[in-house]
Order: C-alpha cells, then structure tokens, then sequence
C-alpha cells in the first residue's frame, strides 16, 4: 500500500520472501512520491495479546539499512505501507490550486488565440 508503483495484495504461498522482495514485487517505490523513511510494515498480534499490532519501521536512507529490509522475512497478512514524502503532499496541494488560479494576461492572450482561430 501506498507509494509503490503497483500497489496490492501479494500472494505469499509456500514460500516466504523478505520485506525490499515485496517492495520489488510491487514494481519498486514510486521515487518521486515515497518518503525512503517511511517504509511500515504492520503486523496483527494473536488474538491473546495485549496488542492489536506490531509496527516495524524502516528507513532506507542509508544501504545498510536497505540490507536490513531484506533479511525481514514477511509473515501472511503483513501489510507495508510506505508514506508519501512531504515535497509531494505539498506538489498535491500546488496541483490543486495552480488550475484554478487566473494570471494576468491570461485573458488576453487566450482572447487573441480565439480571435486567430476566427
């Protein structure tokens, strides 16, 4: 989930793979949007517990830490989610608010457009 190229639910099956194998199964971060700090994985407790789950959390920031993620073998029903990174929540807002923006000299260069087209 989150800011991966293909997000979705992955079939474990027999074998069981590490936590960068299901980034990579899911075509790999979307590097322009994920935050390399921001990589959660969340995984429910027995019913027994005293908790409902245990998070992980892993920064890739730096290749060690990347190395990490891949002797985190994963268990069934583990979900990753993986934060979007503050630069592109705020590309999100500018988005929304660029189209519906009015420049001066808009006006006057799409009202010379139209008249060429006349």
């Amino acid at each position: 989930m989150g800011q991966v190229r293909s997000p979705g639910s992955l079939r474990m099956g027999a074998d069981r793979f590490s936590l960068t194998d299901a980034i990579s199964r899911a075509g790999g971060l979307d590097e322009t949007k994920a935050a390399p700090s921001g990589i959660f994985v969340l995984r429910r407790q027995p019913e027994e517990s005293d908790k409902l789950a245990t998070v992980f959390q892993l920064d890739i920031r730096n290749a060690t830490a990347f190395m990490v993620g891949s002797q985190f073998t994963l268990e069934p029903r583990d979900v990753i989610y993986v934060t979007t990174a503050p630069i592109a929540r705020w590309n999100r807002v500018i988005d929304l608010l660029l189209p519906s923006m009015d420049f001066p000299g808009d006006g006057v260069n799409m009202r010379d457009s139209v008249e060429e087209l006349l």
